[in-house]
């Protein structure tokens, strides 16, 4: 049986910007056996507007998008072509530019659909070739589409033409046209955005000049939210909520990340679903368990509302263990979890970035120990965000959670670490001659990365041809792990079909003595799933978890690129994990514009 066609669905993830889901909802379609020319073509298009280019290429291919024919079909893989050039050296970028511009045109022509035409006059332009680009543009400008816009695309194009001609009072007038008519989602206004700062550069508009022409353009703001656990209390709720509704109908908010703990979280996540907006949830243990350390405690009244928000929420990630349910090392990590998850999104739709924290007065925030409001303000804050504190007073006090069965033995101290696994693939087929050189080559080329990592480096061991290490951070771990990549390419000529894998995972693990090596280790099941992850990883490729690429977008500014590759089965039955190519940002990568799809 086939499985349900997901169009709709997957279109209107797309509009909204939420790309892995949307490619995961294709997929599932797709590997059900359900042929659906569009969603093959949705798919690669979710790829290819998170900047995974190298893997919207290979599916390009593999699911014979191509072969669909029509306007939009074609034109992704003139968008690839012009993805690739974006990310090209700035030598080779013109002409790679111009091949993009001729695909674009190849389209134009076999099927007289305007748009692929726009795109290749914009690219003429940034490539430097100014008359040709005029010369089409000037011709689209008498295009009925154009003429008489009845969409979002329409208008958005007209904008882009009129801005390349200099008409920029013009274009800004279809841009306040355009986000009125049809169409005029998030990610729809993102990728014309993204676009048109491009344009401007090109035109040596100044920065105001740009921030006013895109101003109706603004795709809204994603937020992190977190506040003080509270009793249920109607007067303060009240006031509460409208001081909550007032901050998100300003910043236009269209999605939040954070937890839902009795109090500020549930009350922020309600007024998301209030205006309409996404709520992303992100709990430090099961449903189940979360609710007994973090929603009861406020009182039987948020059982229901906590449970009403799960059952509508957009996503929920559990990312915790319920034998660790109530202990700061747990809800520090969801937090961080949830910050990267915001990052990554705001990051796909060039959305703005925000945090609403919600406080008491000074003496329930000096409570705040590892994880916790004050905490959390603060770790927004390093990464250089902003945040919008809305100071509550003394909030009504909620009861102690309540007492779990002693365990055996107090709980054992975990710390959030990133873990990197390495293996060299078609090492079994060396010669026996060939060893002590690849030993001293290709494990002293990892042994050099490691070191210049080293002030990050917690553990680090190797067995044959493998190379296990823990870092404090995942920012160190991902710099390390291309640095590997690179050494070892350089050291060691790859066997057909050989080459070093490496996976990278970011979890809560113990760091204590080894008893049989006596010696410093990490060890807990996040070790465990980071290994499961590298025997998938292809030679000479780096795969991460979503959990790891949210850690380093929790960072507000990296040099590191993350293609999403969908949901992967590990293997030993650790069943499926979103996964990520990670790769080194070469210059930034935009969608294509409005006129492309």
């Amino acid at each position: 049986m086939n499985a349900p066609d997901q169009t709709e669905e997957v279109r209107d993830l797309l509009d909204a910007g939420d790309l892995a889901a949307a490619y995961d909802a294709a997929m599932s379609t797709i590997e059900g056996g359900a042929d659906v020319p569009r969603l093959r073509y949705l798919a690669v298009l979710a790829l290819a507007r998170m900047g995974a280019t190298e893997q919207a290429r290979e599916a390009y291919a593999s699911l014979s998008v191509a072969e669909i024919g029509d306007a939009d079909a074609l034109a992704l893989d003139a968008r690839l072509l012009k993805d690739e050039a974006f990310a090209a050296a700035p030598a080779e970028r013109p002409q790679a530019l111009r091949r993009a511009a001729q695909a674009y045109r190849a389209v134009w022509e076999g099927t007289g659909d305007p748009f692929p035409a726009a795109n290749a006059a914009t690219l003429l332009h940034l490539a430097g070739d100014e008359v040709a680009a005029l010369r089409i543009a000037g011709r689209l400008l008498a295009h009925p589409a154009l003429k008489q816009p009845a969409s979002y695309y329409d208008a958005a194009t007209l904008a882009e033409m009129l801005l390349l001609l200099a008409n920029r009072s013009e274009a800004e007038g279809a841009l306040r046209q355009a986000v009125a008519l049809p169409g005029a989602d998030p990610g729809a206004r993102a990728t014309t955005r993204r676009q048109l700062v491009r344009l401007c550069a090109a035109l040596e508009l100044s920065g105001q000049a740009t921030a006013a022409l895109l101003a109706p353009l603004a795709p809204g703001t994603v937020i992190h939210f977190c506040g003080r656990m509270f009793a249920a209390d109607a007067a303060t709720e009240a006031d509460l909520r409208t001081r909550i509704d007032r901050e998100l109908a300003e910043r236009s908010v269209i999605a939040g990340y954070g937890a839902l703990a009795c109090g500020a979280d549930i009350l922020v996540a309600e007024a998301l679903l209030r205006r309409g907006a996404e709520l992303h949830v992100i709990l430090a243990s099961s449903p189940q368990a979360f609710a007994a350390t973090s929603v009861l405690p406020g009182g039987a009244d948020w059982r229901p509302r906590y449970e009403a928000c799960l059952a509508v929420a957009r996503s929920l990630r559990v990312v915790g263990d319920d034998s660790y349910a109530d202990d700061p090392s747990s809800f520090g990590f969801s937090t961080e979890v949830a910050m990267g998850l915001a990052a990554t999104r705001a990051r796909n739709l060039g959305a703005d970035l925000h945090q609403l924290a919600i406080d008491g007065d000074r003496a329930q925030a000096a409570g705040d120990g590892p994880a916790g409001t004050q905490a959390d303000i603060a770790a927004w804050r390093s990464a250089g965000r902003q945040t919008t504190l809305i100071e509550a007073g003394r909030l009504p006090a909620v009861a102690a959670a309540p007492k779990q069965p002693a365990p055996p033995q107090p709980l054992a101290a975990r710390r959030a670490v990133s873990l990197l696994f390495s293996d060299f693939a078609r090492f079994t087929g060396l010669a026996e001659n060939e060893l002590p050189r690849f030993w001293e080559e290709v494990l002293g080329a990892a042994a050099g990365a490691l070191d210049c990592a080293a002030g990050a480096v917690i553990y680090r061991n190797t067995w044959g041809d493998a190379v296990f290490a823990a870092f404090t951070d995942p920012l160190s771990a991902a710099e390390a792990a291309l640095a590997m990549q690179e050494r070892i390419a350089s050291a060691w000529p790859a066997p057909v079909g050989g080459g070093m894998r490496i996976s990278l995972h970011h979890g809560l693990a113990f760091v204590g003595n080894d008893p049989v090596l006596h010696r410093a280790s990490v060890y807990g099941r996040e070790v465990s799933r980071a290994a499961r992850i590298e025997p998938i990883t292809p030679p000479g490729t780096i795969y991460v978890s979503e959990i790891f690429a949210a850690a380093v977008n929790a960072h507000a500014a990296h040099p590191f690129r993350f293609g999403y590759l969908g949901h992967l089965a590990l293997p030993k039955r650790f069943g499926v994990e979103r996964l990520y190519r990670l790769t080194r940002q070469t210059s930034v990568q935009a969608p294509s514009s409005a006129s492309s799809m």
